[in-house]
């Protein structure tokens, strides 16, 4: 179900069980790092594929991506030598304004939060450890199971979570995370704010995290971990 425009955003947030978030975009502005460790794995492969390219694909598996890209000969050793880079400039990783505080919050008051991401587990864990949350779930591509656009990683999380679909609530950037919630039923909300362009309307819309942080007033978090 996609929800009404009319809708007050805080309100569906109080209302649900558990809060799924996707993580580039969303969580974290990961788009230097991707751009440098594109940058690099091109050069040592002799690619031609400029990073605009990857980024226009940004939100479902590595390897569908080489695949879009006309690369899935090499796909394999491509997304070795990226993750590799891409892991070595973690530090350059940024949150997005308001995230941390968001998370921390939701967390404080006991609603469950989730990660439903195209990021491995590797680099993901290493983001999110660096927040003092514990997450419910964390849904990262699994070898043998369909990521985003599929519904499936919200099924995932929705089992690991033990929540009934129409307790949750997905929160993206991209129109794998809309096809993806839209696929699965989900309640969706769309972040303007991340790497995803507006070729397609999503009904709820917002244009930062503080539009949905319902604890807002109780912190004075300045982003920091």
């Amino acid at each position: 179900m996609i929800l009404n425009k009319k809708v007050n955003v805080k309100e569906i947030i109080k209302s649900k069980e558990l809060i799924l978030f996707d993580l580039d975009g969303v969580i974290v502005d990961s788009l230097d790092n991707m751009h440098e460790a594109w940058k690099v794995t091109a050069n040592k492969h002799g690619i031609k594929n400029d990073f605009s390219e990857y980024k226009e694909h940004i939100g479902i598996p590595f390897q569908d991506i080489m695949k879009k890209m006309g690369l899935e000969r090499i796909g394999a050793e491509i997304e070795i030598d990226y993750k590799y880079q891409s892991a070595q400039l973690v530090d350059n990783i940024k949150w997005i304004p308001g995230a941390v505080e968001l998370l921390t919050l939701l967390y404080k008051h006991g609603k469950k939060i989730g990660i439903v991401t195209s990021k491995d587990i590797l680099r993901a864990g290493a983001i999110l450890s660096r927040l003092n949350v514990e997450f419910t779930t964390v849904q990262t591509p699994l070898k043998g199971f369909r990521g985003k656009p599929n519904p499936d990683p919200i099924y995932r999380a929705l089992i690991e979570a033990k929540t009934d679909l129409k307790q949750g609530v997905f929160i993206g950037d991209m129109e794998s995370d809309y096809i993806c919630a839209l696929r699965a039923g989900i309640d969706y909300i769309h972040f303007t704010g991340g790497y995803g362009s507006l070729e397609f309307t999503p009904k709820i819309q917002i244009y930062n995290l503080d539009e949905i942080n319902i604890y807002k007033n109780e912190s004075n978090s300045n982003n920091t971990v």
